[in-house]
């Protein structure tokens, strides 16, 4: 199996999730600043984790369709490309925010903490059924 590096872009921060090597489980990880040195940090990442792929969430409308999230989202992961030659897929997280903070409040996490975790725990969920449907 490979490694998977999942990306939950938000325009403060991207909520990060790894897979284990052997692509069972999904493990958030802390989120990274949105910044100029987005695409760097990416890439570190990559190198230090030994990613072989990268899972972008689309964050389509319930329709199916694009908002002005979704470009940025597109034009975020264009210039990942440019930049870091592994395969990187775009994959429609609708919902993952809504059942990553719905999971926290569940877990009685404070409202603090959960900004600071729901972003990558929305990674994780987002990674785990990528793995789940592609597994």
């Amino acid at each position: 199996m490979m490694r998977i590096l999942a990306l939950d872009y938000g325009r403060k921060r991207i909520g990060v999730a790894i897979s284990d090597p052997l692509g069972i489980t999904a493990q958030p990880q802390p989120y990274l600043p949105a910044s100029k040195k987005i695409i760097e940090e990416v890439q570190t990442l990559v190198q230090a984790k030994q990613i072989e792929k990268i899972i972008v969430g689309l964050p389509l409308t319930m329709k199916g369709t694009d908002s002005e999230m979704t470009i940025e989202v597109r034009a975020f992961t264009k210039n990942l490309q440019e930049k870091i030659l592994i395969p990187i897929e775009l994959y429609d997280e609708r919902c993952t925010s809504d059942s990553a903070n719905r999971l926290l409040i569940e877990a009685n996490v404070s409202r603090q903490k959960r900004k600071e975790v729901v972003d990558s725990i929305a990674a994780a969920i987002l990674l785990q059924s990528y793995m789940m449907e592609h597994g």
